[in-house]
């Protein structure tokens, strides 16, 4: 298992829009990681005017092996 830390730099941006980008973040990236079949320990997101950041704990370093029909 890993820790993932993604982050993104940015112009200043309004409080509003790091809010909106910070519940965007928090409805999308556990999903995405569903579709992918990667159960993650805990995520956490944070945001600033500046900076958008998430840290994935506990990431498998590969998908389980699976069988499709």
């Amino acid at each position: 298992m890993s820790t993932f830390l993604l982050e993104v730099g940015t112009e200043e941006l309004p409080a509003d829009f790091v809010d909106s980008a910070i519940a965007q973040w928090q409805s999308r990236i556990p999903q995405t990681l569903d579709e992918y079949f990667l159960t993650p320990e805990g995520i956490e997101i944070y945001g600033t005017p500046r900076r958008l950041a998430v840290i994935i704990k506990g990431l498998p370093e590969k998908q389980p092996d699976r069988e499709e029909e």
